[in-house]
């Protein structure tokens, strides 16, 4: 129960009113107002997010089971009603995955420049910058996949870079460039890393390693 009845407030605010002036009782007000729809953001932003969380679970739930029209159709709800929480940025990445099994490049690559654009964690925009290099080269563009890749969203995946440059430039048949970059990779990555084995393999395999030439 308030500590006031209503006529005491207004009793009470008159008080202020006389002895503070108009100020003081307009910065209570807009106080009490601001404080209040603070909470009431804080209340139905949890909400949201517990219903973009619920909603993503089905998505996975639906992946696991191969139902890749729910999936679909899911991840399309998720990104046009909450396009700027980090659940739909990774149904949208869930998406340009199935893309990629079902041989759909091109919307693959749509969807990961969706997430580049809104996404708002500079994590899940590189993983999608990433993956779409990879989809440029699989579409036997290794140019504009090098290109993708002169930005970097977070630093803690410059060993994942690395690699891909790599890629690219075994593709594009610049051997010493793909050598570099797979060494750099080697270097910065963190000991005993599970990419470790398969990016030596990697370097061992170009021409130019094994002639020893450079």
């Amino acid at each position: 129960m308030n500590a006031y009845t209503e006529a005491e407030q207004v009793e009470l605010l008159k008080k202020y009113w006389h002895e503070y002036g108009t100020a003081a009782v307009v910065g209570i007000v807009l106080a009490l107002i601001l404080g209040f729809g603070w909470r009431y953001w804080q209340q139905h932003h949890e909400q949201k997010l517990a219903h973009v969380s619920m909603r993503y679970e089905q998505l996975l739930t639906n992946v696991v089971n191969g139902n890749s029209n729910a999936v679909e159709s899911g991840a399309n709800r998720l990104i046009e009603r909450y396009p700027h929480t980090a659940y739909t940025q990774l149904a949208a990445l869930q998406l340009a995955r199935q893309d990629v099994y079902q041989n759909k490049l091109n919307n693959a690559e749509d969807k990961l420049q969706w997430v580049m654009k809104h996404g708002d964690n500079p994590s899940l925009r590189e993983v999608a910058r990433l993956r779409a290099a990879r989809v440029l080269l699989a579409e036997n563009q290794p140019q504009k996949a090098l290109d993708m890749l002169t930005k970097s969203d977070d630093k803690a995946y410059q060993p994942l870079e690395l690699e891909v440059k790599g890629d690219i430039y075994v593709t594009l048949g610049e051997t010493e460039q793909a050598s570099d970059a797979y060494q750099h990779a080697l270097k910065v990555l963190p000991e005993f890393a599970v990419m470790q084995p398969l990016l030596q393999m990697k370097l061992d395999d170009l021409p130019a390693a094994k002639t020893g030439a450079k």
